[in-house]
């Protein structure tokens, strides 16, 4: 209830639009030969298959399904570390838990950094040549051609699997994730009755730390001074029998008393006027032992007596 119950107008939280999709490389790899007249007659055909589309398979790595199951969950480990390293200036500890997330994907994988770029570069010729057929820019004959020396597994694979290559947004998802994990984060716990019986006053410093963690220098404290000059410090007192008194600055500058009952229902706390006439309600939560309330875009931190 803004306005209402000595909650305090919160600015709203920033967000970060996620980071733009990255295309697996269908780099191409020739071998070098001596330039005779045959060799140069093969580099010319190889030549033709790369301005048609279709790329030259690297017939010394082998694909199979769990290759493909291990590269994936790779690619989202790094996906998800950038993600946790982007939003770390807002939450430091995430720095550290991506740091060890990525450090446990690897050693799960068993791979070296470069056994998974000969992966994602076989995934990328392969699919990249299937594309070019699809797409009616080689004939199926260029597209066997170009696939000649690649294993069949690794051609299964990736016909298994194309249009999750082709379409799969790791960077999107795993920005996605990472916002949700800070937003539930922030939210906090939904408490019980009995854990925020007892006095609660507004700390207007983790108030602002909620709405812009991390920020310090003058407008963090010019806001403070803001703040604290308009609604002083509001008291919530939870008595038994879910009775509740709020103690606010009214705009006149006087005390303001309001006594109310309430109910909690997952993370909504209800308050009801005396006279039944009147309820509305507030998002609640519990983090780092502080009692949160307002709406999710801003909310006030209490602090028990």
């Amino acid at each position: 209830m803004p306005g209402r119950f000595g909650i305090v107008p919160a600015r709203p939280s920033t967000d970060h639009s996620a980071a733009p999709a990255r295309r697996v490389s269908a780099s191409r790899v020739y071998p070098s030969f001596p330039m005779n007249t045959r060799v140069l007659c093969c580099l010319l055909a190889g030549c033709l298959f790369f301005a048609l589309g279709a790329a030259p398979c690297r017939a010394a790595t082998k694909v199979t399904e769990n290759d493909y199951q291990k590269y994936v969950k790779l690619e989202y480990a790094q996906a998800l570390f950038n993600a946790r390293k982007t939003w770390s200036r807002q939450n430091p500890d995430l720095l550290v838990v991506a740091n060890a997330e990525l450090a446990k994907a690897w050693k799960d994988s068993g791979w070296s950094k470069e056994e998974y770029g000969q992966v994602e570069e076989v995934l990328g010729e392969v699919s990249s040549s299937i594309r070019s057929a699809k797409d009616g820019e080689i004939s199926e004959e260029d597209l066997k051609a170009a696939l000649g020396e690649c294993d069949s597994a690794t051609v299964a694979t990736v016909r298994t699997h194309y249009d999750d290559l082709n379409n799969r947004n790791s960077s999107a998802a795993a920005e996605k994730q990472v916002r949700e994990e800070l937003q539930r984060e922030r939210a906090g716990v939904p408490p019980s009755e009995s854990e925020i019986r007892g006095t609660w006053v507004f700390d207007c410093d983790a108030t602002i730390d909620w709405m812009m963690p991390g920020m310090k220098g003058p407008e963090v404290e010019k806001l403070k001074n803001e703040m604290t000059a308009k609604v002083g410090t509001p008291v919530y007192i939870f008595g038994p029998g879910a009775s509740v008194e709020v103690r606010s600055k009214g705009t006149d500058g006087a005390e303001k008393v309001e006594k109310a009952t309430y109910r909690i229902e997952g993370d909504k706390i209800y308050f009801r006027s005396p006279d039944g006439r009147r309820e509305d309600h507030l998002q609640i939560g519990m983090r780092k032992g502080k009692l949160q309330m307002g709406l999710s875009f801003g909310m006030s931190v209490f602090s028990r007596k």
